[in-house]
């Protein structure tokens, strides 16, 4: 996925970042649009049922998305 593919969006009718992502599965391609919230929830239920950290060697998500300072 190149950093185009995952863009910050913002709604101000709704509190929060959420992303569109640009997901390419068998020839198709479509943009979807999730929370970072979602992203917790995904890596959690991963983790939880599929690829234990320990295997992964991933760390939690943070409770609050952390965003990158340009300087």
């Amino acid at each position: 996925m190149d950093d185009d593919d995952l863009k910050p969006l913002s709604n101000d009718q709704e509190e929060g970042k959420w992303w569109s992502l640009s997901v390419a599965s068998q020839g198709k391609t479509w943009l979807i649009r999730r929370s970072y919230d979602n992203f917790r929830m995904l890596d959690q239920q991963l983790h939880r049922c599929i690829y234990d950290r320990k295997f992964s060697g991933l760390t939690e998500l943070p409770a609050e998305c952390i965003e990158e300072q340009v300087s």
